[in-house]
């Protein structure tokens, strides 16, 4: 019984904290937008890439230093020619031209006995010709990052026309 408890009060505890997410009301984002995704350098959960892969299935021009291949694996390049969407002119460097929006994600990860969890996390979305914060979110405490990033890039999918 009390390894039961034991268990039951760490499956609880690693799924504690609220995200907090703000939107600027009445706002949505063109899916042929420009938008710059930036993570810390150090990104074991591999945040960067999700999101822009989510992006780039969005049909979003994305702004990344990263080759196409490194974002896609050949099924996913397969459902994105389906959809109708180009890659290559779905991809910009950052040298070619300045993004319409910036993503900017910090966060602190550890990993657990099956998967990542945040202890922290941090996102927003800036509209980099006004300044605007288009979307804030937030979290603190113990939370399996599959499950925040996918609040984060669920908020997101509802500002993209």
């Amino acid at each position: 019984m009390r390894t039961l408890t034991v268990i039951l009060s760490i499956l609880f505890l690693s799924g504690c904290g609220t995200i907090r997410m703000a939107q600027q009301s009445g706002v949505s984002i063109a899916s042929n937008s420009s938008i710059d995704v930036s993570c810390p350098e150090n990104d074991p959960v591999d945040v960067q890439r999700q999101i822009e892969r989510f992006l780039l299935r969005k049909g979003v021009r994305l702004i990344s230093p990263q080759p196409t291949p490194e974002l896609l694996r050949k099924d996913e390049i397969f459902v994105t020619h389906a959809l109708g969407h180009s890659i290559e002119e779905n991809m910009i460097s950052k040298t070619e031209a300045a993004a319409d929006y910036t993503i900017t994600i910090d966060y602190n990860a550890y990993r657990g006995s099956f998967h990542w969890l945040f202890n922290d996390f941090s996102g927003s979305m800036v509209d980099t010709r006004t300044g605007a914060v288009i979307l804030s979110s937030s979290f603190s405490g113990d939370k399996s990052a599959k499950s925040v990033m996918k609040a984060f890039i669920n908020k997101l999918d509802t500002l993209i026309e």
